[in-house]
Order: C-alpha cells, then structure tokens, then sequence
C-alpha cells in the first residue's frame, strides 16, 4: 500500500508538456514565467510597434515626432499611445551605432518563428520529446555583420536576467540560423531606458 501511495510515473515529466511554449515566456528555470524583465507589457508592445514601423533614417526628435504623427494618422498607434512615447529615446535609437549598421545593410523586421526542440531546453526536467517554439525576432539586420537585435523597454541592470534571457536568445539565434540565412554574428539587446546595447 505504501509502495503505491509513493510510485511516481516515470513518463510524469511527458504527459504534462504543452503542445507549444512561447520564446518570451521563457526564463530558463523549471518554471514558465513571464518576461525576465519585467517590463510593463503595453508599453513594450508600444515601442515595437513603433520600431517595426518607423522610418530607420528619421533624424532627430523633429524626425521621430513626424514619424509618430505618421503612424497616428495611419492607425498604426493610438493617439493616447502617442502622448506616452519617449521621443527622445527613440531618436537616441535610431542615431545609435547598431541602427547605422541597419541603414547599411537590409533589415527584416518582427520575423516570427516555429521550431521544435527538446522539452529539456524549454526548462522541461530532462524530456528529450520535442516541443514546438514560438517567437517573433525584432529585427534581423543583414549587413557586414549578421546581428539578432532585441529591443526592450527595460534598462538592463539585472546580470541574473540577462543570465535567463541570454537562453532565450540563444533560442532565437537557432531558429534564424537554420531557417533564415545561416550563422548569426552577435545578438544585440538595446535598452530605450538608457540608451544601452548589451551584446550576449
């Protein structure tokens, strides 16, 4: 009786895997959690849409502030949205040394992903059945260098975060090696709080 009050199934791990994980909701422990970062969810989804729509060679917050009346008139943000954006940060983006290297070579822009790979990767026990992926890359640029950047809303401080994100970027370079275009350079994160470019 007491035998089986303590079995364990030894498949457990296996019959409680989902059919797909989500890249951004992974933080590289047993758990599944939500972004390493923490940062405020709409104001994140806020700042990539921005980027994934403004014209990389808007100068100057003069520039940036057309481009946001822009895409307010397109519909693309909302005119509340608009009132919230750090237009200074952005232009502090787009003059950064990664975006020049964007100007200079081709850029693809929120390129999504599905890919299957090991349970065990995806913070799994040691489950060797595959699990799908999912994820969207911010911006691949294609230039002198092959550059993963992911953009954040966030300023980067924590070395235990950037410890869990780099497993998830890792991920990313993956899938874009094997289903875009071959061996990826570096992976860049770029912080809109500060300014920062991290290379993991």
């Amino acid at each position: 009786m007491r035998e089986a009050a303590s079995f364990r199934y030894p498949h457990e791990c296996e019959t409680s895997l989902a059919m797909k994980y989500s890249v951004s909701a992974l933080d590289g422990g047993d758990d599944l959690a939500p972004d390493a970062f923490s940062e405020l969810a709409d104001e994140g989804t806020l700042y990539h849409k921005i980027m994934e729509n403004i014209d990389y060679y808007a100068q100057g917050e003069e520039g940036v502030s057309a481009e946001l009346d822009r895409m307010t008139e397109e519909g693309v943000i909302a005119p509340e949205d608009r009132q919230t954006v750090s237009v200074r940060a952005i232009a502090d983006c787009l003059a950064s040394p990664l975006m020049e290297k964007a100007r200079k070579g081709t850029c693809y822009r929120e390129r999504s992903f599905l890919m299957y790979i090991p349970a065990s990767e995806v913070g799994q026990g040691d489950s060797q059945d595959k699990v799908l992926v999912q994820g969207v890359v911010d911006l691949l640029i294609d230039g002198e260098e092959k550059i993963i950047v992911d953009f954040k809303n966030s300023r980067l401080r924590s070395v235990e975060a950037l410890e869990k994100y780099k497993k998830q970027l890792n991920l990313y370079k993956r899938a874009v090696e094997s289903s875009f275009f071959g061996k990826i350079d570096k992976i860049v994160l770029y912080s809109f709080k500060n300014g920062r470019e991290i290379e993991l």
